[in-house]
């Protein structure tokens, strides 16, 4: 066992002591399931549509209406796995701008902001940003916990496991175990996830200092309800959660034994996956960074060439000394070459002129590529004076 793993372990179990005692990857039913989540039946603003609209952490919401189902929730967690591409330390910027989901959360720590700006064309992945996952990192003290509530992993399980490696191949061997076991044996298994969702209930409601607790709560009863009502057979259950759709993306992205299986990598160039800046689950450091930048995230809802880009370069005037925009790869997705070089270009220029009187850095990351494999442009569009 490498001493961070016993670190995180220690740790872990430190703060469980005294806590436990108190208490996206995309498929079309994660789509079916937010779009409950953010519409009812009669296509109006449902309570947590309204909610987050008021929300103090909203700074800017398009007002432009839209119909139930139209959300792409495929950009609820990232499935760039590749993310070892990129260079381990990004120009040094202290706001970050990026699309919202957790490939934001991986370039912000590189790129050592202090205040982090999520923005997405749909509201559906902010609001989960939000309200799951901002709760999970308030929650959570440490790496090892935080994946304790997004796998749903009892403590008594975590506390027989070694490390943190051990612990993503331990549960995913058993969920596969559980796919071809009988119905009777499956019910302990999907109980004691259960048991975890009342555990971060608890914990939510004694620990929270959030302001919109009562929101988070009623969003994630919605939320946990779908995949757990339908039958005890793990085919309904794997089926029917959204969450094991994020649960996949985050396996693939952050873990080494799988990451390596899905690209084939070779051993010799496993050390990459290892690195301490790979990404938040790296290192305790940047967990704690991390948990402090969504914290204190804010959110901007609008279309990438919308004009009201001019209002967030604006209200970063003054207020920091540099500034990261990242887009992932949506200006790619379903254009062609033609369309995309078009895009590409308009929008950089777009960023410039909006920043025109920033008269402080301003660095530009794209993904590149929309399939399994990835790369990575960085562009500096202002330059430090």
């Amino acid at each position: 066992m490498s001493n961070r793993s016993r670190f995180y372990f220690l740790s872990f179990l430190f703060s469980s002591f005294f806590l436990s005692s108190n208490g996206l990857f995309a498929g079309p039913r994660c789509a079916e399931i937010l779009s409950q989540i953010s519409h009812n039946q009669e296509i109006h603003e449902s309570k947590f549509v309204k909610a987050f609209r008021t929300s103090p952490t909203l700074v800017l919401f398009n007002r432009a209406p839209r119909k139930a189902g139209t959300a792409r929730a495929a950009f609820i967690s990232s499935n760039e796995y590749d993310i070892f591409k990129l260079p381990p330390v990004l120009p040094q910027r202290d706001l970050f701008i990026g699309i919202g989901n957790n490939a934001s959360w991986d370039l912000a720590l590189r790129s050592g902001a202090r205040k982090l700006l999520l923005f997405d064309i749909n509201y559906e992945p902010l609001m989960m940003q939000r309200y799951f996952f901002r709760t999970l990192f308030e929650i959570s003290e440490n790496p090892v916990e935080f994946y304790r509530y997004l796998f749903l992993v009892p403590l008594e399980e975590v506390q027989r496991l070694n490390s943190f490696q051990e612990l993503s191949e331990y549960d995913w061997n058993l969920f596969l175990k559980m796919r071809g076991a009988p119905v009777e044996k499956v019910g302990p298994f999907i109980r004691s996830k259960k048991q975890v969702i009342e555990e971060i209930f608890a914990k939510i409601k004694q620990k929270s200092q959030d302001p919109e607790k009562k929101t988070v709560l009623e969003f994630l009863k919605v939320f946990y309800r779908e995949p757990f009502t339908q039958s005890s057979a793990l085919f309904q259950f794997a089926t029917n959660a959204t969450l094991m759709e994020i649960q996949h993306s985050f396996r693939m992205r952050y873990f080494p034994n799988f990451t390596q299986a899905y690209y084939q990598m070779p051993e010799a160039s496993l050390e990459i996956l290892y690195q301490d800046n790979l990404s938040f689950f790296s290192s305790m450091k940047n967990y704690h960074e991390m948990r402090q930048l969504m914290l204190g995230a804010d959110y901007i809802q609008l279309p990438l060439h919308s004009s009201l880009w001019e209002f967030v370069a604006k209200s970063a005037k003054g207020q920091v000394d540099g500034v990261t925009v990242y887009t992932s790869n949506i200006l790619e997705i379903n254009k062609s070459d033609k369309d995309k070089s078009v895009l590409r270009s308009e929008f950089k220029e777009r960023l410039i002129e909006n920043f025109r009187g920033f008269q402080k850095p301003v660095s530009y990351v794209e993904t590149l590529g929309n399939g399994s494999q990835h790369e990575y442009d960085i562009q500096e569009l202002r330059s430090a004076p």
